[in-house]
């Protein structure tokens, strides 16, 4: 393509303006997120920037060069953002009542690649957001009063935020999982150290492990491995947060009525 088409010179005239390095420094990032290139010079090129994403089909030459540019600056600066701890003033001013405890901030501001992952995953939603609502004349607007690279940045932190409740859900479910291991483990133990006489020979733990979850639910896997273990109703009640020792009682009845293997289980009824 020769160097003086109006593809080139509108590319040239919006990347030149852009040629800052972002800072280092959460502060100066902010300052600069707030207004990249000032002036009316400025908003021309975005908005000349804009209508040949738009005359293009946001695809091609010109939206891979200005995505590459957006991109390095929105995760550039989220990444100072999630490292100095501003990322939870920033999402606070957008409205979001998400609260960071001291441990999470830890994680952001020690864990470059927890933090890469966040700002490029962040990045990749907005930057695909802002191509969708741009092919149906929706999204940015060059009179909207934010630039091009800032409304991005916007739009990035707010899908930090789905990136940060993501994995908030998955440190939950792998903790679930950490205890549920924990909890299976000490009952095991329990049912190799009892020496109750009521209990059945066939209340080896491999015998009810080869057979635990033929059970539909953790619920009846708990009443079960309590009981296989000699505790009785009230404790497994307790232990497993069950309404009480006769909801216990009342669902080894009916464990006992529905599974041949469990009716071979002693266990202690009080």
């Amino acid at each position: 393509m020769p160097t003086d088409s109006p593809e080139t010179n509108v590319l040239g005239s919006w990347f030149r303006g852009k040629k800052r390095e972002v800072p280092e420094s959460a502060a100066s990032a902010t300052t600069f997120a707030l207004g990249v290139v000032p002036g009316v010079e400025a908003a021309m090129a975005d908005a000349e920037l804009f209508e040949l994403l738009r005359a293009t089909g946001f695809k091609g030459r010109a939206w891979d060069r200005f995505a590459q540019e957006a991109a390095r600056y929105a995760v550039s600066v989220l990444s100072a953002w999630m490292s100095s701890g501003q990322i939870s003033q920033e999402i606070r001013a957008k409205g979001i009542p998400m609260v960071f405890d001291t441990g999470e901030l830890q994680r952001l501001a020690t864990d470059p690649d927890l933090r890469a992952e966040f700002a490029n995953m962040a990045v990749a939603r907005s930057l695909h957001k802002f191509r969708e609502d741009g092919r149906v004349g929706k999204g940015w607007r060059a009179d909207g009063g934010t630039n091009l690279r800032s409304w991005i940045l916007g739009k990035s932190v707010l899908a930090v935020v789905d990136e940060l409740k993501k994995d908030r859900r998955r440190r939950v479910r792998e903790l679930k999982d950490l205890l549920a291991a924990a909890r299976v483990e000490r009952l095991r133990l329990d049912m190799e150290a009892t020496s109750d006489p009521l209990l059945d020979r066939t209340c080896s733990s491999e015998f009810v492990l080869s057979h635990l979850h033929d059970l539909p639910n953790q619920r009846d896997r708990n009443i079960v491995w309590g009981k296989a273990a000699g505790h009785s109703n009230a404790e497994i009640a307790e232990m497993f947060g069950e309404r009480s020792a006769k909801a216990v009682a009342n669902r080894w009845t009916n464990l006992r009525g529905n599974y041949e293997w469990v009716r071979r289980l002693n266990g202690r009824e009080s």
